[in-house]
């Protein structure tokens, strides 16, 4: 009873507008209707919730404004569990409240939008910190987990090794090879823009890396390779010895 066949010409997903739906299910950052944004973390612990005013802040009738918020933000949350299946401890940071009937009607106003969800919820009130705790029942994979593929660059944490940090751990390498190997000629594959960064400059860093060492090396390019990661060959060999020296 619940399924009909779509018989209109335009796509169905234009129709109910699902591509902005799906779309903004994956972003971190949350526009809260005329108040401020949410900020919305997941992790394998747990799924960290941040409220924000942005620019809605005021100083007058501060109390009432962060009420009011929060309340806009409650609604929002509840709406974007639901829509990104989001299961597990959920940890809310909202805005500070003091009045202790406004953390109650806060508390309320979470209970009553949850009765909308299927999944088994517990909301515990308010603490002293304004932080709200919820375990939400996980009934599949969120979409996050369905959908997307962790970075290869940085193994889904969101930031790569700098650059400054990525030469010296080259240089340990060449010190710790040197140490038990003779051949003064070696090949270094790095990624694409690593090597970019590696031959800019008026004078190369792969060249100052090479005459410190008293050192030849041949750089090499793999788009296979991380931003951070590197593979080292001695040139009449080509075997990758990277891990002897690690």
């Amino acid at each position: 009873e619940k399924i009909e066949l779509f018989e209109k010409k335009i796509p169905i997903f234009d129709t109910y507008d699902i591509e902005r739906q799906i779309e903004e299910s994956l972003q971190k950052k949350v526009m809260i209707k005329n108040y401020g944004y949410l900020v919305i973390e997941t992790t394998e612990a747990m799924t960290v919730i941040d409220v924000n005013s942005g620019k809605y802040a005021k100083a007058k009738e501060q109390e009432v404004n962060s009420l009011k918020i929060n309340i806009e933000a409650a609604k929002e949350i509840v709406r974007q569990l639901r829509l990104r299946d989001i299961g597990g401890i959920i940890v809310v940071d909202f805005i500070d409240l003091y009045d202790d009937l406004n953390k109650k009607r806060l508390y309320d106003e979470l209970r009553k939008e949850f009765r909308k969800d299927r999944a088994k919820v517990t909301v515990l009130p308010m603490s002293d910190f304004g932080v709200v705790q919820i375990t939400r029942q996980r009934i599949r994979q969120n979409i996050i987990q369905r959908i997307t593929d962790l970075c290869p660059m940085c193994s889904g944490t969101g930031r790569i090794q700098s650059t400054r940090s990525f030469i010296p751990e080259i240089e340990r390498w060449i010190k710790r090879y040197k140490q038990e190997k003779g051949s003064k000629r070696l090949k270094l594959t790095v990624n694409p823009f690593t090597k970019t960064y590696l031959k800019s400059g008026f004078i190369s860093k792969i060249f100052r890396l090479s005459l410190k060492n008293f050192l030849y090396i041949k750089l090499a390019a793999d788009e296979k390779l991380a931003l951070n990661d590197f593979k080292f060959s001695e040139l009449k060999t080509d075997i990758d010895i990277t891990e002897d020296f690690e």
